[in-house]
């Protein structure tokens, strides 16, 4: 190519060559070469500021690919104070990994710039892009441009003090810097300046001024003040509701692509505000804003599935829809996913349901149960059922809106309650399977299956329903009637109560039950069921001449017990000079570790358990043996 095809395309001459055109040559790919060796050879010729520049460049591309010589064109126009020749020289050093040359060029051009200039150089220090991050100096040349007045550095510097970046978090400062760049018409700051007044950030909270502050924003195009402004037109905050005006915002925030918007304006659609109801309209905006994983929308979407409103009514979509809502982190997507999963494992085993073996145990999959709403029952159970609860149904009945189900709670809250909402928890198990779990009620039964470590046996404590009162008074073998089962998702509960016989033995041998008696012995609550034993007897007879409950309390306060304990027990008129026979050990919770304990008192159990120096001095003050056998071992070598 001749040099007169090359000058076609720059402005050249003997004393000047056009830099803009030069440096476009090197990147335009219609050119050859051959001809960027032209345009080198012309500026090689011309020893200009300019010429120097496009070599700098030159040698910094792909095509020269000699970052060292570039160094070498822009050196002494840099020295010179050539601030394009110092910026593409700290651009080079930061490609050869030379981040502190790059950052002293940076703030050379920093301290010599103008106030916009300090800012750019202050961002570039923010960002860390072609240096290493330092917002010390980023905040350092923001404060300089912002005393000048330079806007955007005004605008950083309250996010500084927002964020906590080099300084302390301060929010009226931010708010104090925000305004002054917002009052210069710089939209993120009236855009910050609206939030703060909307959340009480740095500045009282003032909804007017929120939407004032906004509606400047909005107006130079800020999606996100447009979205802002949209809701607080939507809830009346600032401004007098209006929910023609809130959708108009919210469309301009959708125009670009803010999906939070979109899915409002399917809310909107979806009720009816400020259009007419259109659930058609509604799904195409919840699927726009759902493309971007906006969780409400997915969980609209599975909404509408749910309740079959504008779709058919498919619960397999809306779990899936639900589960993509739940897996951003959305907490009431994640409990509709489970109550959903519930409700089709639900549909299973209601197909399974023989009406022949109710009662049968079941909870509840919803928080608003459908219940006949004719009945008083029905409408009061509605309000104390929800996902989970277990129950018993013992009825089922239908009606021209599906089947129904008569339920009862543990408390006795009982009614109708739709099949839509019932997981049978035994529908699955074998008629064999199911017999084996049912008793004819009510039955007689005793305690069994203590082990040591059950110190207290399980109860049932829920409002309404007595079982605190049973905790620490049933012993192995004692008997009790059987008059509920109740079968909740882990375990049947059995509510038990003393015998009319072992009342009448009481009666006997204490002529009278007094209240510090009927608390230790009768019995009437709820207990696990893996503690009961239906359809036998345990205890046969009941004197106070041989360790009663009472007595045996002695034994286990002693095993146990603390000196404070003790001595209040005392005080209440407890006799720890007693021992206790083998037949008296088949009554204790901890009867298995104590069969060959007969004849031992209190003492041998403090000294052989409890061990407490103190408890053990304090027992002997009482009477007790000090040199029982059994507790000789416990006694050598121990100070009392």
């Amino acid at each position: 190519m001749s040099p007169t095809t090359l000058l076609s395309y720059i402005d050249y001459d003997k004393s000047r060559i056009n830099y803009v055109d030069l440096s476009s040559i090197i990147t335009a790919k219609n050119f050859s070469d051959s001809l960027h060796d032209e345009a080198k050879a012309i500026a090689e010729a011309n020893n200009t500021k300019a010429a120097n520049r496009f070599l700098g460049d030159y040698f910094s591309s792909s095509a020269g690919n000699d970052k060292y010589s570039a160094l070498l064109k822009f050196t002494p126009l840099a020295e010179n104070g050539d601030k394009y020749s110092q910026f593409r020289m700290a651009q080079i050093y930061n490609a050869m990994n030379d981040k502190a040359n790059a950052a002293k060029l940076y703030r050379t051009l920093a301290d010599n710039g103008t106030p916009n200039e300090k800012t750019k150089i202050g961002n570039i220090f923010y960002k860390g892009e072609d240096i290493t991050q330092d917002y010390k100096q980023a905040y350092e040349l923001y404060s300089q441009a912002a005393e000048s007045g330079d806007a955007e550095a005004q605008n950083n510097i309250g996010w500084f003090y927002q964020r906590g970046f080099y300084v302390d978090k301060d929010d009226k400062k931010a708010f104090e810097w925000y305004l002054k760049a917002a009052e210069q018409g710089m939209a993120v700051s009236q855009e910050a300046v609206g939030y703060s007044y909307a959340n009480g950030r740095g500045v009282k909270q003032d909804f007017s001024q929120a939407v004032n502050w906004y509606t400047k924003a909005a107006e130079q195009g800020r999606e996100y003040s447009q979205y802002r402004l949209g809701e607080l037109y939507m809830d009346g905050k600032g401004v007098t509701q209006n929910y023609n005006t809130a959708l108009q915002w919210f469309k301009k925030a959708a125009d670009k692509n803010n999906a939070p918007a979109m899915d409002k304006i399917g809310w909107f659609y979806q009720n009816g505000w400020g259009v007419n109801q259109d659930y058609n309209q509604a799904m195409q905006w919840y699927r726009k804003a759902a493309e971007q994983n906006n969780s409400n929308a997915q969980a609209s979407i599975a909404f509408l599935y749910y309740e079959g409103l504008g779709v058919t009514k498919d619960l397999n979509t809306a779990l899936e829809w639900y589960k993509k809502s739940a897996a951003q982190g959305n907490d009431i997507a994640k409990k509709q996913a489970d109550l959903i999963e519930l409700r089709l494992h639900g549909e299973q085993t209601r197909r399974n349901v023989n009406t022949s073996d109710f009662p049968l145990p079941a909870i509840i999959a919803g928080n608003k149960v459908g219940v006949r709403e004719s009945s008083y029952q029905s409408a009061k159970i509605k309000n104390v059922l929800n996902t989970g609860h277990p129950v018993s149904v013992s009825r089922r009945d239908y009606s021209s809106d599906g089947e129904y189900y008569y339920v009862r709670t543990a408390s006795g809250t009982e009614g109708w309650v739709k099949g839509d909402y019932l997981v049978f928890k035994e529908a699955n198990l074998t008629y064999q399977e199911r017999q084996n779990r049912r008793v004819s009620l009510p039955a007689r039964g005793y305690v069994a299956n203590l082990q040591t470590s059950d110190s207290k046996l399980n109860v049932r404590n829920i409002p309404s329903v007595k079982g605190s009162k049973v905790k620490n008074k049933i012993a192995q073998g004692y008997e009790v009637i059987v008059s509920e089962i109740f079968a909740t998702e882990d375990v049947d509960w059995y509510h038990v109560e003393t015998t009319p016989e072992t009342i009448d033995l009481i009666l006997e041998a204490e002529g009278v039950i007094t209240e510090d008696i009927a608390a230790e012995v009768l019995i009437d609550g709820w207990v696990s069921g893996k503690y009961i034993q239906v359809g036998q007897s345990g205890l046969q007879s009941y004197s106070p001449t041989t360790p009663s409950t009472r007595e045996i309390d002695v034994f286990e306060l002693a095993r146990t017990g603390t000196p404070e304990q003790i001595r209040e027990a005392v005080r209440n008129g407890a006799n720890f000079n007693v021992s206790i026979s083998a037949s008296d050990i088949a009554g204790m919770p901890n009867a298995p570790d104590l069969m060959f304990d007969y004849g031992n008192t209190p003492l041998h159990y403090a000294a052989s358990y409890n061990k407490n120096p103190e408890v053990i001095s304090f027992l002997i003050s009482q009477g007790l043996d000090v040199n029982a056998e059994a507790s000789m071992g416990a006694f050598v070598g121990t100070p009392l």
